[in-house]
């Protein structure tokens, strides 16, 4: 269900800070009514799988009216732009083993074998930021794994990572939110 969290997290975030609506069924979290939404409206049919896409998640925030439209960043520039002067960038792309775990300074690296597609969200860029290794700038990422991975949650991911995450298939979705009044 990381898209889902993703995108419940997309929504709190700022500068526009909006809350998703409980729906009816008491007994279906709204995270969990979310993912399910998204995989009744993503690319692949039926929902006997596992997973879904960010495609799915922008299309259904749209339909829902959280956003007027939603967009996709194909290079670092658009994802850098979006995040330093807009807000947050949701993220899908294959997740490495080298990405289970944080090292030590709070860095995940795309390394190792692919283990699957994951879904979180860029919550904030440092261009200057010196890694490691010696290079310079990294994007802070959230993950869905509740507070005890790596820094509360959170991690460095190295700019030079992201371009290829893209690569593969990744996606990186920003939306023209719309404040939604609560009710």
């Amino acid at each position: 269900q990381c898209v889902a969290y993703s995108g419940g997290k997309y929504l709190l975030a700022h500068p526009v800070v909006n809350f998703l609506p409980a729906e009816p069924s008491e007994h279906t979290p709204i995270l969990k009514q979310l993912y399910d939404e998204c995989q009744n409206n993503d690319e692949w049919p039926g929902t006997n799988y596992d997973g879904t896409s960010v495609r799915a998640l922008f299309k259904v925030l749209k339909q829902r009216g959280f956003i007027t439209e939603y967009r996709w960043a194909y290079d670092i520039g658009a994802l850098l732009y979006h995040l330093l002067e807009v807000g947050p960038v949701v993220m899908g792309t294959d997740w490495y083993t080298g990405m289970w775990r944080a090292d030590e300074k709070g860095y995940i690296y795309p390394r190792g074998s692919v283990v699957g597609g994951h879904a979180y969200l860029l919550v904030c860029a440092n261009i200057l930021r010196k890694n490691p290794d010696g290079t310079t700038g990294a994007v802070r990422i959230l993950n869905s794994w509740g507070t005890g991975w790596a820094q509360s949650g959170r991690a460095w991911l190295r700019m030079e990572d992201l371009q290829p995450l893209l690569n593969n298939w990744g996606e990186a979705a920003i939306g023209s939110e719309i404040k939604i009044p609560q009710t």
